[in-house]
Order: C-alpha cells, then sequence, then structure tokens
C-alpha cells in the first residue's frame, strides 16, 4: 500500500504493489506470496490472465462488474463484503456495460462484433446485433430503452419492454458519437459527438432540444482546437450541470441554461479524459461539498465544481487506466456506518485493477483513526 499527501488529503493506493507475473501458477503465486511479500488485498480474485478491460456498477452502488481477457470473462462483486458474488466467460470481448436494475440481478453487455448482451444473474435473455460499431451503451429508465451510440451519426434504441428497435436518434455529428448519458433526474439525453459539438435529445418529443459547440472556432470556451469530446457526465443532484472531457485532455462544466462553461478545468498533460463523475464528498475546510473526479490515461485529479480549486490528484499512474469506476456508499463489514469512504477503481492495460482509496471525502465513525481503520478491515495476505 502506497500513501501519499497532496493538498491535506491522505490518499491510500491499495495495489501499488508489483504484481505477480501470469504465465506463474496459482500454486507458486500463494507460494511467493506466503514466502514474504507483505500486501493488502481488497477483494480476491479481482484479476485477469491477461489485462483488465473495463468497470462498471449498479446504480446503488453496491456491486461491481468487471471484465478482462483471456479468456473474455465478467465478474461481479459485492463491495460491502469484499467478495465475489458470481463470474462467467463470455463468448466475445466486452467493452462495456450498464446496469438495468438497482442491483446486480440484470445488466447489459456491450461487446466486439456489434453486439449487446442482456443478462440477469442466472443466463442471457437476449443477443441483439447493432448496426453500427458500438463505443458507447445507455439505459433509459423511463422508456426502458438501451441508447447505442458509434461511429455513424444515429443513435440506436432498443426497447427492452417489446425486444425491437424503434426509430434512432439521428444526429448531426457525423464523425459518430462517442458517449451517451441521461440524466436521472428529467431524462434529457446528452450526447458527445466526435466533432466536439453536445447535443441534447428529448425523449418524450423524440427530437434534439439544442445543440452546443464545445471545442472549434468560435466556441465559448476558448478551446479553438477541433477536437473530440470523450466522455460526457450528468449531476444527478440538481439536475441542470453536465461535464464533458475533451481529447485534449480539458474537462468542461456546463449548465443546460448557458451557452458559456462554468469551469474549464485542464489537466496540463493533453492526454485524453476517460472519466468524468460527479458526487458528494466533504472539504477539507468547509465540511460538505460537490466534488467532480476527472481522470486520464495517466492521472486523477479531485476538485470542487462551485468554484474549480483542487482537493487532491494522484500523478504519474505506472500503466494506462482505460475505465475509472467510483464507488460511495461503503460498508465495511461489522462496522455499523455507512459512507465510510470513497472508492475509485480503474481498469488498467494489466491484469489487475487498481483501488485508490480517499477517506477524507466522507465521515469516519467516531474513534477511529482512520489509517487503522482502513487497514483493519482490509484482507491481509502474509
Amino acid at each position: 500500500m502506497q500513501v501519499s499527501l497532496h493538498n491535506r488529503v491522505k490518499t491510500y493506493n491499495l495495489t501499488a504493489g508489483k504484481s505477480l507475473p501470469e504465465w506463474i501458477s496459482e500454486r507458486k503465486k500463494n507460494k511467493r506470496l506466503a514466502g514474504g511479500e507483505h500486501r493488502i488485498e481488497l477483494i480476491h480474485d479481482l484479476e485477469f490472465p491477461h489485462f483488465a478491460r473495463t468497470i462498471f456498477r449498479t446504480a446503488n452502488g453496491t456491486h461491481l462488474f468487471v471484465s478482462g481477457d483471456y479468456p473474455p470473462r465478467l465478474k461481479c462483486f459485492d463491495v460491502n463484503q469484499l467478495s465475489m458474488k458470481y463470474s462467467f466467460n463470455a463468448d466475445m470481448p466486452i467493452l462495456g456495460g450498464v446496469s438495468l436494475s438497482p442491483d446486480f440481478r440484470k445488466f447489459a453487455l456491450r461487446g466486439e462484433g456489434r453486439q449487446i448482451t442482456v443478462h440477469h444473474s442466472a443466463a442471457i435473455i437476449d443477443r441483439v446485433r447493432v448496426p453500427h460499431t458500438m463505443r458507447s451503451l445507455a439505459y433509459h429508465p423511463y422508456n426502458a430503452e438501451l441508447l447505442s451510440g458509434g461511429t455513424s451519426h444515429e443513435i440506436f434504441r432498443l426497447s427492452l419492454e417489446t425486444g425491437a428497435f424503434v426509430e434512432s436518434y439521428k444526429t448531426q455529428s457525423a464523425p459518430g458519437i462517442n458517449h451517451v448519458e441521461v440524466f436521472k433526474n428529467h431524462g434529457l439525453i446528452m450526447c458527445a459527438g466526435a466533432d466536439g459539438v453536445v447535443e441534447a435529445w428529448d425523449s418524450r418529443a423524440g427530437s434534439c432540444a439544442s445543440r452546443l459547440t464545445v471545442t472549434g472556432p468560435g466556441a465559448l470556451s476558448g478551446i479553438d482546437e477541433n477536437c473530440e469530446l470523450r466522455h460526457i457526465a450528468t449531476d444527478d443532484e440538481s439536475g441542470l450541470l453536465f461535464s464533458c472531457g475533451t481529447e485534449s485532455g480539458h474537462v468542461l462544466l456546463y449548465d443546460l441554461r448557458l451557452q458559456k462553461p462554468l469551469i474549464v478545468k485542464d489537466h496540463m498533460n493533453a492526454l485524453p479524459i476517460v472519466k468524468t463523475y460527479f458526487f458528494q464528498g466533504r472539504s477539507t475546510s468547509t465540511g460538505g461539498a460537490s466534488h467532480i473526479l476527472s481522470a486520464d490515461t495517466r492521472s486523477l485529479k479531485v476538485w470542487n465544481k462551485k468554484d474549480g480549486s483542487n482537493f487532491t490528484s494522484i500523478e504519474r499512474l505506472p500503466t494506462l487506466q482505460t475505465s475509472v469506476c467510483c464507488v460511495v456508499n461503503i460498508t465495511w463489514p461489522n462496522r455499523m456506518s455507512a459512507a465510510t469512504a470513497v472508492l475509485f477503481a480503474s481498469a488498467v492495460m494489466r491484469h489487475v485493477f487498481r483501488f485508490i482509496l480517499f477517506h477524507s471525502l466522507a465521515s469516519l465513525p467516531n474513534g477511529h483513526h482512520s489509517l487503522r481503520f482502513s487497514r483493519k478491515n482490509l484482507r491481509k495476505r502474509r
């Protein structure tokens, strides 16, 4: 475990140690671990033979879905119990997924070969082939539809009620749609285009409500170069804010009622943004605060969405991270308090997942030292 201090915030990298090569058998791995390597293993079996590909969580934040190769495999983990719920081998490389229910029982997977598979915890319910190569998959809870954005300008809609495609959303982004997100409050669909334009679609009318030029000549954001939008996230608390990340390493915070961004955050490394995320935490000075997580392929930053001030950051990550997930409302075993820590998990181009713990973003039970509390509840291997 590696401990770092930035802006008076302690960060615990729970997977900072060296990983054993994947070609070593399980018996030899255990022998070497028992021989003298002391490390903390947050969740057992959270690794894959070759590399980890993607990670996403359920709506209630109690379970994690992770996928990797080879062979293609999906695992479901219970965050509160720090254990694996179930796992199965897939017949296609899994590129992403989305939860269809508040818990772990229903979910949809996006795979290679333009395939979407709908699952429950026991078997595959349906398998559908999409007309374009997918880049993003989202779930619209009001219409019970899967939204697929990809290399074409259309967002294909798969109705889970009828089991058939309905009329697609035809955007003006000719290069394609990189990411699709849905506001949980009112159901507005946000699309991040490869041409640097955000489109908002009203699912009730089936038409485009507004278009916003984020990057390019004449953009109000001040980013005059043409660059793609890689990710878009919505603030489910207010229902008015959204953030988008560019391939140039900028994160822009917008209000739906304004054309000009509220905050433009530069990661200062010109690396593409892979994830942005809204969550509630606490500030080191004022108590409660709303934060935004933004991650590129080499670093992860946490900053205040009101003034853009840095809360903490992790720089110079050793390997490329391809997917990041924020896990909140953690209840450690044998503890009555909920939300004792905020945990970030990221998939890297190796066979393991990285876990980062920010204990300062949420309150701990009275009488417990943060480091002693976290180490006591994590399973040690000796």
